[in-house]
């Protein structure tokens, strides 16, 4: 992606500005959304990184000269880039109002992929990714055993929102460090023992959290099953004692997950106690509400399944509760756009998307705005256009990898990523798309054929 040799002079400015944002990195993929809801000044962490973000595009587009960042890529950017003023100009959206900026983040975002494929070329990125692994287990450890007091005050006291990890955020780091085993440990052996005893520990948790999630953790698990089936049967024996402790650590995930063990014996320091605003709390749903199914589809037999999906008057059904809400969701924002003549601009940036201010849709806090799909509310908000372009740079920089490595490994990293974005809202948040598309852009930009 980033064909670019930095002189000695630049590369100390490459390296002083890696420690940060290395450090912001392992940061977020441990606390999440919490962390980067910590004020500094009047603004959150995670809005000031939009802003940098936006920084970054106009400056990776006025400075990168063409020799040195993929043309396909770059048009394409700059038309996602375009799309957004021709939504933003029609939607009478105001370009001093932040709002505008934090409605589009989606797009400001992208611009890391860009960032990632030059600052991964630091002196210190081989510390850094193993840091990375160091401290990875927190999110495990943090999610379900316990969260530790002196952190759980901190975060309440100075942050927006106190929230444990997202399912998706667990899904992300336990494909970035399965794939960045592939890159960095030349023994075939050992990718594969950390890949049948990470995915031992995370397969009950995601399966437990998020049905998105966990499906993307199979398509991740099956493809690379396939890719390794030959190195097991030359490996029987490792492989068989290999799996057995697989197979204990499932079983003790699974049970630590499902029971109710309690380890705040290991948790030290006293918990605060901070008095929530209750009226903000009832103005939101309280729990998803189911929609009417059709009366002729309710009194079927569906063969004890819970998740059937079926077509019937015009609109897509489930009869998991959920499911349906998204999908009913997902139908009426489509089809609004379409009724109100804005199928290739979208709603723009300038206000909420009108189907989120229904308190059955925004969350218990009512702060909820998006769709929990990535291509609906890239449509909902700049339309047909947008979506096209979006769908094209994904494309763009799949082709960027098999040109440059000559296999389709990528797909591994990618498509697990893009299935869990259409149930949950990842790519439109901060800290998921940075993570993703700064290690998309150090894969892209890094010469090393992957194991």
């Amino acid at each position: 992606m980033i064909n670019f040799d930095p002189t000695p002079s630049f590369q100390k400015y490459i390296n002083y500005l890696s420690i940060p944002f290395f450090t912001y990195i392992v940061l977020i993929t441990i606390f999440g959304r919490t962390f980067n809801g910590l004020y500094i000044g009047g603004f959150r962490l995670g809005e000031l990184v939009v802003g940098l973000a936006i920084v970054m595009t106009f400056l990776s587009i006025l400075t990168f000269k063409k020799q040195h960042i993929n043309k396909s890529f770059l048009y394409l950017f700059i038309g996602l880039l375009l799309s957004f003023f021709v939504s933003a100009i029609f939607s009478n959206s105001n370009f001093t109002e932040t709002y505008t900026y934090k409605s589009s983040s989606i797009i400001w975002t992208t611009s890391f992929i860009f960032f990632g494929g030059l600052i991964f070329k630091s002196k210190f990125t081989d510390s850094f990714i193993k840091y990375l692994f160091i401290f990875s287990p927190l999110t495990y450890i943090f999610t379900i055993v316990f969260f530790p007091n002196p952190l759980w005050n901190f975060f309440k006291l100075y942050s927006d929102k106190f929230d444990y990890l997202k399912s998706s955020d667990i899904l992300l780091t336990y494909i970035l460090l399965n794939f960045l085993t592939k890159r960095n440990i030349e023994s075939k052996k050992i990718t594969l023992t950390f890949f049948l005893l990470s995915s031992a520990l995370i397969a009950p948790l995601l399966s437990f959290m998020s049905r998105g999630a966990f499906l993307a953790f199979l398509i991740y698990f099956i493809s690379e099953v396939f890719l390794i089936r030959k190195l097991v049967l030359k490996n029987k024996l490792k492989f068989l004692f290999t799996l057995i402790l697989a197979t204990l650590i499932f079983a003790l995930s699974t049970i630590i997950i499902t029971t109710d063990i309690d380890f705040e014996f290991l948790n030290f320091g006293k918990k605060i106690e901070i008095v929530e605003d209750q009226s903000v709390l009832a103005s939101g749903r309280a729990e998803v509400v189911a929609r009417q199914l059709p009366i002729v589809f309710v009194e079927r037999e569906f063969f004890g399944t819970t998740l059937s999906i079926f077509y019937q008057d015009g609109r897509f059904y489930s009869t998991e509760v959920t499911a349906n809400w998204r999908l009913q969701l997902w139908q009426d924002v489509i089809e609004d756009v379409v009724n109100k003549g804005r199928l290739f601009i979208g709603y723009g940036y300038s206000e909420i998307i009108p189907a989120m201010t229904d308190p059955l849709n925004n969350g218990n806090d009512s702060t909820n705005e998006n769709l929990h799909n990535y291509f609906v509310q890239v449509f909902a908000r700049g339309g047909l256009l947008q979506l096209i372009i979006v769908i094209l740079i994904i494309f763009t920089y799949i082709s960027i990898w098999v040109k440059q490595k000559n296999n389709y490994k990528i797909l591994q990293f990618v498509i697990p990523i893009i299935v869990v974005s259409v149930f949950d809202p990842t790519l439109e948040t901060v800290r998921f798309p940075l993570i993703y598309y700064s290690f998309l852009g150090y894969f892209l930009s890094d010469k090393k054929v992957y194991s």
